[in-house]
C-alpha cells in the first residue's frame, strides 16, 4: 500500500499549510478504509460502490469529490481493474446523497418537525421539549443561532407574529409562536433574553444546539440544527412564500432532493 508521504508527494506536492497537509490526511486514511473493502477479483456493480461511498461520511459535494478521486488514485496505484476505476468514477454525488436516506435528514413541514419532537416527548416524558420546539421553529422560520441566542423577550410581538431581528421584522408561524408562549411559561430562570442561562443571562449557542441534538437517537429522524433551516427555506420556496435565489450547488442540489422527497 502506497504511503501517506508518497501520496502527497504524487498528487499534492504543493501543500505548504498544516490545515491543508491534515485534510488531506483524513481523505487518505478514509480513501485506503474504503480500498481494503475491495476485492480485485471481483467484479463490483455500480450499485456496489454506491453503498461503499454511502458508508463513509460525506456531507456535501466537494467532500466527494476528493474521496472519489483519492478513491480512484489509490485504486489505480495498486493495480485495480481498469473497469472499476472507471465505475468508481462514475459514481456521482446525487446518487450517494440521495441515499444517505434524504428524507430523514430534513423536514418537509413544521407540523412534521414537530410532530417528531412530540413523540420524543411521550418516548421520554421526564425531560420537557418546550425550548427544543421553540428553537427547532425559530430556525424553520429562518433564524440563525446568533440570532436566536441574542433575542430579547421585548423582540416578540405575538400579536403580529413576528420577531424583531437587526432592526427587521421576521414573520413567525403561528405554531412556532405557541412554542415560545409554552417555553416562557415554564422557564425558571427568566430575564431579557429569552433563552437564558442558569444565571438569568443570555444562553450560549451551545445550550441552544444541545436543545436540538438532544432530540437525537429517539426516532429515526436526525435532527441537525443547518438542515432545518434548510428545510425551512426549502418549504418557504417550494409554496411561493419565498423566491430568493438559492446560491451555490450544494443548495440546489439539496432543494431538487427536498422537492424529490417532501413536494406534493
Amino acid at each position: 500500500m502506497i504511503s501517506f508521504d508518497e501520496y502527497v508527494k504524487l498528487y499534492h506536492p504543493n501543500i505548504v499549510k498544516d490545515v491543508e497537509l491534515k485534510h488531506t490526511r483524513v481523505e487518505f486514511d478514509e480513501c485506503v478504509e474504503l480500498i481494503s473493502k475491495l476485492d480485485k477479483d471481483k467484479d463490483y456493480s455500480e450499485q456496489d460502490l454506491r453503498e461503499l461511498l454511502f458508508d463513509s461520511k460525506i456531507d456535501s459535494q466537494t467532500t466527494f469529490y476528493r474521496k472519489r478521486r483519492g478513491l480512484a488514485r489509490i485504486a489505480t496505484i495498486q493495480g485495480y481493474d481498469f473497469r472499476l476505476i472507471h465505475k468508481i468514477n462514475q459514481v456521482s454525488f446525487e446518487d450517494v446523497y440521495e441515499e444517505k436516506n434524504f428524507a430523514n435528514e430534513f423536514f418537509g413541514s413544521l407540523e412534521e418537525l414537530y410532530s417528531e419532537i412530540n413523540k420524543i416527548q411521550k418516548l421520554n416524558p421526564d425531560h420537557n421539549r418546550t425550548g427544543s420546539r421553540a428553537a427547532t421553529g425559530l430556525l424553520w422560520c429562518g433564524l440563525t443561532f446568533a440570532e436566536i441566542t441574542r433575542l430579547k423577550n421585548d423582540d416578540l410581538d405575538f400579536k403580529s407574529k413576528t420577531v424583531k431581528v437587526n432592526n427587521n421584522r421576521i414573520n413567525v408561524y403561528e405554531e412556532v409562536i405557541k412554542a415560545i408562549r409554552d417555553y416562557i411559561n415554564g422557564q425558571k430562570n427568566k430575564g431579557e433574553y429569552l433563552f437564558t442561562g442558569t444565571n438569568g443571562d443570555k444562553a450560549h449557542r451551545t445550550t441552544i444546539n444541545k436543545m436540538i441534538s438532544g432530540l437525537n437517537g429517539y426516532t429515526d429522524k436526525k435532527f441537525i440544527s443547518k438542515n432545518i433551516t434548510y428545510s425551512g427555506r426549502f418549504y418557504r420556496r417550494y409554496k411561493g412564500i419565498d423566491n430568493t435565489e438559492l446560491r451555490g450547488s450544494d443548495i440546489k442540489l439539496k432543494y431538487n432532493l427536498w422537492v424529490k422527497v417532501f413536494g406534493k
